[in-house]
């Protein structure tokens, strides 16, 4: 019963609802993997199999989107550990130095296309994608018919 009341304090202390998630990241120092397991706009709940990084911040990325946030933990249990976020950024544009080391390892792991691989893939087209660019057409072309009558 005790604890239930202490769960229940906890989300009452909370600004802001968590959404439950299985997204993998890296923690650095060290590019620990990790799931974030809940997260909202200020902190997140994360799950790590080994030792996280020690320390009182570090750097989150979540691997497939590029999205990092500089960190401060405020708790520790269990190989879960509770961060509050104090700056984020996209590594798919600039970044501060801060998080250079950590976006250079993300670089590194992402595959790497060229221009003129891209220009020679073939791409297939499915009815479904064709209907929507119909349908785009459509709208465009009646919008034009419109501004003429005006």
């Amino acid at each position: 019963m005790a604890e239930q009341d202490t769960v229940q304090q906890i989300k009452e202390r909370r600004s802001a609802p968590r959404v439950t998630t299985t997204l993998r990241a890296k923690a650095f120092p060290g590019a620990a993997d990790c799931v974030v397991a809940d997260f909202n706009e200020r902190g997140a709940r994360v799950r790590f199999d080994q030792n996280g990084p020690t320390g009182g911040r570090l750097i989150l990325v979540i691997w497939s989107t590029g999205l990092a946030f500089e960190a401060q933990v405020c708790w520790r249990a269990h190989g879960d550990v509770g961060v509050r976020f104090v700056r984020r950024c996209d590594f798919r544009s600039r970044v501060p130095s801060d998080f250079w080391a950590a976006r250079s390892v993300w670089l590194e792991s992402r595959p790497k296309f060229r221009r003129r691989m891209l220009k020679n893939a073939t791409f297939t087209v499915t009815p479904r994608a064709m209907a929507r660019v119909d349908h785009r057409r459509a709208g465009s072309a009646a919008a034009a018919a419109a501004r003429e009558s005006e």
